[in-house]
C-alpha cells in the first residue's frame, strides 16, 4: 500500500500561479535532428489530432518533474487527454491494433504463469495463446518492461495490442477474479487471528489493514460491474453473506471468510463515518466513492442482528442517472396524463408504490421538467439522493428537530413556486402540504400504496379532511419497475391461442369499464357476470388469467418457441398493443429472456416503468366525499380512461420491451 501511494503524483505541490506561468510559456518543440523517441512521437500524434495543446503539455511536464511519472500517463491522470484518445494515438504511432471491450476473452489465458496481481499492476490482459506465442492487450505499450517480463514468465513470443485501461481492468475483474482472492483471504485470516470484538481499538486497526480494505473494495467493484443498485452484507453463524440487487432481483455473490465479519463491517462504518463502537442501534451514513472512474454516492444503513450488524449500501450513480421520462419508460396514455398533471399551476401530485419502485427518480424527473428560471423549487428529502442544479434541496435531520413537517413550515416562507416533499409520513406533514397547495403552490410527494386509488384512501386514513383532498389533489401516479429485455438476445415465441385472444380483447377494449373487465385489473367491473357464470358452473366463461397461463408456459414454453434466430432491436419490429397490430390475420409474437454476454446471461438489462395515472375528476371527487372504497375509486378512474399498470405492462410486453412474467411479477391481474 505504501509503495502504491508512493507512485501517486503529489498534484498539490505546485501552486496555481506556477501552473499558469508554465501554461503561458513557449510551447516545447521536439528536436528534429535526431529520431524522436516513442513518447515524443506519441505527443506529436496527439497534437496533430488536436487532442493536446501546448498549455496542457506545459502543465503536465511541470508535474512530471516532481512525480517522475511518464508524460503520457500524467496527461491522462490530469484529464487533459482521454484514455481513448491516448490509446488511439499509441496504436497509430506503434502500428498496433486498438481493441474494444467486446474483443476480450471469456476465460482466463496463461493463468498458471501470470498472476492476477501482476496483470493488474502491469495493466495487461492476455487475449490469445498458441504454442509459440501470446497476445496481450496493454494499457501502456510504450513500457518495454512488460513484454520482457511476460516473455520470461511464459517462454513465448509476445505480440501486443492496445487496450483502454478501464476496459482491461473490467475484463480482469470479470474473467480472472475468484470468489475471494486466495491471497486476500489468507491475508485477512492472518491479520484477524484471535481477538475480542470488544476491543474497539483493535477492531479499528483491523479495519484499516490492507487486506480488509481490498476485500471491501472488491465487493464495491463487483457491485459496479454487475450494475447493482444495492449491496447486502448479512452476518450469520457460519457465513458472511454478500448479495447484490441487480435490476430489482437479489443475487448472491461470493462470500468473504466468516472470521472477517467484524473487520469488514467496521471498515464500511469507518468509510461512512459511523460510530464503530455502537453496535446495538441502527445507524445511517454515506460514502462518496470513485469506483472505476465513476462518481458514486453510497447510502449506508446498519442494523444489529443476532450474529452482528447487517449492512445495506445503496449505490447512487450521479453520472449515469437519466431524468428523462422517455428513458424511464413513460409513454402512451400514462405519459400523456402525467404531463397534463405537471402542467397544472397549483395542487398536489403524488407518486405511489412500494420501496424500490423508482418513485424518487420519477419525482426528480418531474422536477427537472419544471426547473425553469421562472420557478423557485425547494425540496425536503431524507436523504438528498441526487443534487440537481438550480433546486434548493433541504436534508431532513430528525436528531436536531429538522423533520419533514418542520422544514415544510419554514420553506413556505421562502416564496417557493414548487415544493417537493420526499414522503408524506404523518398527518402534520400531509396537512402542511395540503395548505401549501391551497395557497397556490405545486406540491410533489410520495406515498407507499399499491395503486393510485389507494393514495386517496391512505390520506383519508391518516386524518386529512376529504374536502381538502378533493380541492388540492390533481393526480396520483402509481408505478412499478419491470426488467427490460436485453435487445441483443431476446427471442420471439408464439403464445397459445387463448392468450392471443386475450391480448386482442385488451387491444379492442377502450380504457373504460369494459376494459377493466377485459384485463381483470383488480376492479369490480364485470365481476357480477363472472359470479353468475361461476354459479352456473360454466368454467368456459371464467376470465382468462395471465397468472394461470404463466404456470402453463413454464412447462411448455420450449414447444411454443419459434425457430427464428435470437432477435435484436434492429432486426425485429415488435408489435404494439393496438387493434391494428393485433388483427386476426396477423400472428402475435411475444418475447422471452435468453441471456448473452451483453446482459451477463440474465436475459435482462436495465428496468423500465409500468404506471397508471389517476386524474381527479368530478365523479372521483364525489366518490371521495362519499367515502367510497379504493376499489370503487379505481373503477371510476378506469371508466374515465385510466389505463392500469397491468394494461401498461401488457402493452410493453407486446412491444418486446419486457416479458409477461415480469408484468405478473409486479402487477395484479386478478
Amino acid at each position: 500500500m505504501q509503495q502504491a501511494l508512493a507512485r501517486e503524483p503529489q498534484l498539490n505541490l505546485v501552486d496555481e500561479p506556477e501552473l499558469e506561468a508554465a501554461a503561458d510559456a513557449e510551447p516545447a518543440t521536439i528536436a528534429l535532428d535526431t529520431a524522436p523517441t516513442p513518447e515524443q512521437a506519441l505527443i506529436s500524434a496527439l497534437q496533430r489530432r488536436g487532442k493536446c495543446t501546448p498549455g496542457d503539455l506545459a502543465r503536465a511536464r511541470k508535474l512530471t518533474e516532481d512525480s517522475g511519472d511518464p508524460l503520457r500517463l500524467m496527461l491522462v491522470r490530469l484529464g487533459l487527454v482521454s484514455e481513448r484518445d491516448m490509446a488511439a494515438a499509441c496504436a497509430e504511432v506503434l502500428g498496433l491494433e486498438l481493441i474494444t471491450g467486446e474483443q476480450y476473452p471469456d476465460a482466463p489465458i496463461a493463468e498458471e504463469q501470470l498472476s492476477l496481481r501482476f496483470l493488474k499492476d502491469a495493466r495487461i490482459m492476455p487475449l490469445s495463446e498458441t504454442e509459440q506465442g501470446l497476445t496481450l492487450a496493454v494499457a501502456d505499450p510504450l513500457d518495454a518492461f512488460i513484454p520482457q517480463a511476460v516473455q520470461m514468465a511464459t517462454g513465448k513470443q509476445i505480440s501486443l495490442q492496445v487496450g483502454l485501461p478501464t476496459e482491461i481492468q473490467a475484463a480482469l475483474e470479470r474473467v480472472y477474479e475468484q470468489p475471494v482472492d486466495d491471497d486476500t483471504e489468507a491475508e485477512v485470516q492472518a491479520e484477524l487471528g484471535n481477538f475480542s470484538e470488544e476491543d474497539i481499538e483493535h477492531l479499528r486497526d483491523l479495519a484499516s489493514e490492507a487486506p480488509v480494505i481490498r476485500l471491501v473494495n472488491q465487493i464495491l467493484q463487483r457491485a459496479v460491474e454487475s450494475r447493482a443498485s444495492d449491496v447486502h452484507i448479512e452476518p450469520f453463524a457460519d457465513q458472511l453473506k454478500v448479495r447484490y440487487r441487480v435490476d430489482g432481483i437479489l443475487k448472491e455473490g461470493d462470500s468473504p471468510p466468516v472470521s472477517s465479519t467484524a473487520a469488514v463491517i467496521s471498515r464500511i462504518k469507518i468509510m461512512a463515518k459511523l460510530n464503530i463502537a455502537e453496535r446495538r442501534l441502527p445507524q445511517d451514513g454515506r460514502i462518496p466513492q470513485r469506483i472505476q472512474g465513476r462518481e458514486l454516492d453510497l447510502r449506508v444503513s446498519t442494523v444489529p442482528t443476532m450474529f452482528g450488524e447487517s449492512v445495506v449500501m445503496r449505490l447512487l450513480d450521479k453520472e449515469s442517472v437519466s431524468f428523462d421520462f422517455d428513458a424511464l419508460g413513460f409513454d402512451g396514455p400514462p405519459r400523456e396524463r402525467l404531463i397534463k398533471v405537471l402542467e397544472q399551476p397549483y395542487g398536489i401530485f403524488l407518486v405511489t408504490g412500494p420501496t424500490g419502485s423508482g418513485k424518487s427518480t420519477t419525482l426528480y424527473t418531474a422536477l427537472s421538467r419544471l426547473n425553469t428560471e421562472q420557478n423557485k423549487i425547494l425540496t425536503v428529502e431524507d436523504p438528498v439522493e441526487y443534487q440537481v442544479a438550480g433546486i434548493n434541496q433541504i436534508p431532513v435531520k430528525s436528531s436536531i428537530g429538522m423533520t419533514f413537517a418542520g422544514a415544510l413550515r419554514a420553506i413556505v416562507r421562502q416564496d417557493p413556486d414548487i415544493i417537493m416533499v420526499g414522503e408524506m409520513r404523518d398527518l402534520e406533514t400531509a396537512r402542511i402540504a395540503v395548505q401549501s397547495a391551497l395557497t397556490g403552490h405545486v406540491v410533489l410527494s410520495t406515498l407507499h400504496t399499491n395503486d393510485a386509488a389507494s393514495g386517496v384512501t391512505r390520506l383519508l386514513d391518516m386524518g386529512v379532511e376529504d374536502y381538502l383532498l378533493t380541492s388540492t389533489i390533481n393526480g396520483i401516479l402509481a408505478q412499478r419497475l419491470v426488467r427490460r429485455l436485453c435487445p441483443e438476445c431476446r427471442q420471439p415465441y408464439t403464445p397459445p391461442p387463448e392468450l392471443t385472444a386475450k391480448l386482442r380483447e385488451v387491444a379492442r377494449a377502450p380504457a373504460s369499464a369494459n376494459h377493466g373487465a377485459s384485463v381483470a385489473a383488480g376492479t369490480n367491473a364485470g365481476t357480477e357476470g363472472g359470479r353468475d357464470s361461476e354459479a352456473k358452473g360454466n368454467a368456459s366463461k371464467r376470465p382468462f388469467s395471465l397468472r394461470s397461463w404463466f404456470g402453463w408456459r413454464r412447462s411448455t414454453a420450449n414447444r411454443t418457441r419459434t425457430d427464428e434466430q435470437p432477435a435484436s432491436a434492429n432486426t425485429i419490429a415488435p408489435a404494439t398493443l393496438t387493434p391494428n397490430s393485433l388483427r386476426k390475420d396477423q400472428p402475435l409474437r411475444l418475447y422471452q429472456a435468453i441471456g448473452c454476454k451483453a446482459c451477463n446471461h440474465s436475459g435482462y438489462r436495465g428496468r423500465l416503468v409500468i404506471a397508471e395515472v389517476l386524474l381527479m375528476s368530478d365523479r372521483i371527487r364525489q366518490a371521495v366525499l362519499s367515502h367510497a372504497t379504493a376499489g370503487e375509486i379505481h373503477r371510476i378512474a378506469v371508466e374515465e380512461g385510466m389505463a392500469t399498470m397491468y394494461r401498461d405492462g401488457l402493452r410493453k410486453a407486446v412491444d418486446g420491451r419486457t416479458t409477461l412474467e415480469e408484468v405478473i411479477r409486479v402487477a395484479e391481474d386478478n
